[in-house]
């Protein structure tokens, strides 16, 4: 793959599990990315977030931390089953949910200790029924930090939390149905919501999260996993990009989508990256240079697109740059 340039700083993080000894990657969940200034921008950093376990039953999961590279840096974690890890804007903290379950987790970047977990089964306030994905709201909350929105996949809506673990607010009820991923654009004043099972993506005014979404059709072909505002580095156009893990006759692809400066989607205008060397994208991220990361449930590996080729003629100038995972699985 040709070289990248991208800025001095950049942390990545990807969510996944590992079998042990065949020297793969399984079931890779989410690939997450976010500058984070070290030291006055001297000290590159970049975190791989790896879930790790043996068979059913077996060894117990843990969490990794790698270089960019691939060099492995560190290893932490509650030894759970992490679906979705975010970076918060501040680069301070990292936020994980985890596979099917309810908790939150809250880690300090600087020493990656836990700060906190909060989170119960149940539909009342801050109780989840499969906290599937989070990001970074761009809100600012009563504490002087900013909020996250987790995707509150089985109780149908979106809540809004602190990083303490304080409740502020639901989004979305009774207009979700299994919302599987979320993303943010303040610039547009806009909450993406990914919906699995209706194959749309619904988007919220951020400033009035409590007027009805409007919804954008992807088609029955699409079934939208994880999603993330990636941006042109020539001219900042802005596209959203879906891990759509496929549906019917359909293999998975990255499906980019046009943005307006409103936030409404071009659906009719996507471009499916990777339907050959994709089985089951499922987390994605923009990295800063403009290209596009994608995690694989199913092969274990995470690959990197072009999401901005100087040349759009066809699919094939969204060119694969790199792929990586399993070479680390015996670090």
């Amino acid at each position: 793959s040709r070289e990248r340039r991208g800025p001095p700083v950049m942390r990545a993080v990807v969510s996944g599990v590992e079998k042990t000894g065949d020297g793969v990657f399984r079931c890779t969940y989410r690939f997450m990315a976010a500058e984070r200034r070290v030291d006055r921008g001297a000290d590159v950093e970049a975190l791989v977030h790896v879930r790790v376990c043996g068979e059913v039953g077996g060894s117990p999961l843990r969490t990794k931390a790698f270089r960019f590279e691939g060099k492995h840096d560190r290893t932490f974690g509650s030894g759970k089953r992490y679906q979705d890890v975010c970076v918060m804007e501040d680069g301070e903290h990292l936020v994980a949910t985890f596979e099917y379950e309810e908790d939150v987790e809250v880690y300090r970047l600087s020493d990656y200790t836990l700060v906190t977990t909060f989170g119960e089964e149940g539909d009342g306030d801050g109780e989840f029924e499969g906290a599937f994905a989070v990001c970074d709201s761009r809100c600012v909350g009563a504490d002087g930090k900013h909020t996250i929105f987790v995707a509150d996949f089985r109780n149908n809506r979106v809540q809004e939390m602190t990083l303490s673990g304080a409740f502020v607010r639901h989004v979305g009820v009774g207009a979700l149905v299994g919302p599987a991923g979320v993303c943010v654009d303040a610039s547009v004043d806009a909450l993406f919501v990914s919906e699995h099972d209706k194959h749309r993506i619904s988007v919220f005014r951020l400033s009035d999260l409590a007027v009805a979404p409007r919804r954008f059709e992807l088609g029955d072909d699409v079934v939208p996993q994880g999603i993330c505002i990636t941006c042109c580095p020539r001219d900042g156009r802005k596209r959203l990009a879906v891990a759509d893990w496929g549906g019917g006759d359909s293999d998975g692809s990255l499906a980019l989508y046009p943005l307006g400066p409103d936030g409404s989607i071009a659906t009719s205008d996507a471009v499916l990256v990777g339907g050959g060397d994709l089985d089951g994208p499922c987390g994605v991220a923009s990295l800063p240079d403009g290209s596009v990361a994608v995690s694989d449930f199913e092969c274990g590996d995470c690959f990197v697109f072009d999401a901005w080729p100087e040349t759009e003629t066809s699919p094939d100038d969204f060119t694969l740059l790199k792929t990586f995972g399993g070479e680390w699985a015996d670090g």
